[in-house]
């Protein structure tokens, strides 16, 4: 199983929505990091955070008023551009600052329905999942994350989903001899509208 890791970089003052964003990524296969929450009591949080930092694929950064005030959130940041990850960052209540500024920012699209506005965190995972696929050609980890989904593809739209974001990518022999064996097994793969044009260069 290929999970894409995200290291959530937020304020401990916006914990509440991070621990609800995080809820909702789990079903891209998305395996994040709350420091809040996943670092046990006994651990030494700095080192813990500084192996999922090493281990991180992406980075989310939840940018509100209280985020560029943090030291521990400004080092983050500063370990993910020297380790050349993508970064998301998320403007919520505030704008990018520094090298993130230029970056192409994610400012959730929330709906002005009421009931809409009470699943927040389902439209930020959504928004947050979308450009994490449009990092798929330029970043090895999350090519193979995008394989991985639409190898064990659960619907159709899931698998024309992840074909669009692998076109034109450049595919390893083991990753287009695994398609080729997933669409046989399958059916959500085999019978999608969308994957035989997506992916010419394997089923041409």
């Amino acid at each position: 199983m290929f999970q894409l890791n995200v290291f959530m970089s937020h304020s401990s003052s916006d914990k509440e929505l991070v621990s609800k964003v995080v809820t909702e990524l789990g079903s891209f296969v998305m395996d994040c990091f709350v420091a809040h929450e996943d670092i046990e009591p006994t651990s030494k949080w700095q080192q813990e955070i500084k192996k999922r930092l090493n281990d991180m694929h992406l980075m989310v950064a939840f940018v509100t008023e209280h985020y560029h005030s943090s030291i521990w959130c400004n080092q983050e940041l500063g370990f993910a551009l020297g380790k050349n990850v993508p970064i998301i960052p998320l403007r919520l209540s505030a704008n990018p600052q520094g090298f993130i500024s230029n970056m192409q920012a994610l400012t959730p699209r929330i709906p002005k329905n009421t009931f809409v506005k009470s699943r927040r965190e389902e439209v930020i995972a959504r928004d947050i999942e979308t450009l994490a696929l449009k990092f798929t050609s330029e970043y090895d980890s999350i090519r193979q994350w995008v394989v991985y989904r639409l190898i064990n593809s659960k619907s159709y739209d899931e698998a024309n989903g992840m074909s669009a974001a692998l076109k034109g990518c450049l595919l390893s022999q083991d990753e287009i001899m695994k398609i080729r064996k997933a669409k046989d097994k399958n059916s959500q793969i085999a019978e999608a509208w969308e994957v035989d044009d997506n992916l010419p260069q394997i089923f041409s």
